[in-house]
């Protein structure tokens, strides 16, 4: 899979259940100027909004 169709490609109707201390990657598209990437950042969750109660 190029990076062109990952540009293009449909948001998810479902996303992941994730905890804190769950360490997660997130792809942000970035342009700059007429230059488009994508850049992958990883972090540890610390704590979540708006959360069901279980």
């Amino acid at each position: 899979m190029d990076a062109a169709s990952l540009i293009e490609r449909k948001p998810l109707d479902h996303i992941d259940e994730f905890q804190p201390g769950d360490t997660v990657i997130v792809n942000l598209r970035i342009v700059e100027g007429d230059r488009r990437r994508i850049q992958a950042f990883q972090g540890n969750v610390i704590s979540g909004k708006h959360t069901i109660s279980r």
